[in-house]
């Protein structure tokens, strides 16, 4: 009973951080400290050093030498590489998709959508991209393709932060919701080869957006905003310990 609650302790976390990461407000290299989590979240460290553990495993954290847990920082190369990969087996996930899609999953799939389109007209960015990863979770779900699952979620989770930065570019947000649509809209017809294809059409304007060499430039603009607003959390973080720890 009490390894049930710890599981449950350890998934609560793990859920919020890997949210977190992905929506960018724990940027590529912020240290997760033990201590400071388990207090967050009213826990001991244990489900504190296990949530990062999982996260580490996601490949979204990495163990460095003298600082510990930091939100893994991918390189360029790596990014353009994941999403190509990422390209090609999210349009198998989708076909799958169309081929399992029950009148249920439909109704999931459209009231996600209304939610992002009521998150676009209140020009509300970053709900519309928690919703757009919430669509993709549930297409991934729909598939029920574990293996392929667990193997393009992992993909996603990493790269996610930087094609989700690229949403609120002029026009964005627009184009992506209409692709976004035609990808739903294959899979509630039950056309696996459409879905497969609208899929593709939609990870293939954030790959080529990051083939382009220009966006090197916005990749190490991005980078080093993120990595400023890492050490500013640091900065404050270490502030709060030395105020609230015990006089000797």
């Amino acid at each position: 009973m009490a390894y049930g609650h710890k599981y449950s302790e350890v998934e609560k976390i793990f859920l919020e951080l890997q949210q977190q990461i992905i929506e960018g407000q724990l940027p590529p290299g912020h240290r997760l400290v033990e201590a400071q989590i388990a207090s967050q979240f009213g826990v001991s460290r244990t489900p504190a050093r296990l949530a990062i553990e999982r996260l580490a495993t996601a490949g979204l954290v990495k163990h460095e030498t003298n600082r510990g847990a930091t939100v893994h920082q991918i390189s360029f190369d790596e990014l353009r590489e994941l999403l190509h990969i990422r390209q090609t087996n999210e349009g198998l996930t989708a076909g799958m998709a169309a081929s399992k899609c029950t009148p249920e999953d439909a109704d999931v799939l459209q009231d996600i959508l209304r939610q992002m389109r009521t998150a676009l007209d209140d020009k509300n960015v970053s709900l519309y991209s928690s919703l757009s990863s919430q669509l993709h979770t549930q297409i991934m779900h729909i598939a029920n393709n574990r293996f392929l699952t667990d193997f393009v979620e992992r993909i996603y989770m990493i790269t996610s932060p930087y094609h989700m930065a690229i949403t609120s570019l002029p026009n964005r947000p627009e184009q992506s919701f209409q692709e976004h649509c035609d990808v739903v809209d294959a899979i509630i017809a039950g056309d696996s080869e459409a879905a497969n294809s609208a899929m593709v059409k939609h990870i293939s304007i954030i790959t080529e957006f990051f083939d382009a060499e220009t966006s090197r430039l916005y990749y190490h603009y991005r980078d080093m905003l993120a990595q400023k607003a890492a050490q500013l959390r640091e900065d404050m973080a270490q502030r709060n310990d030395e105020q609230v720890a015990p006089l000797t």
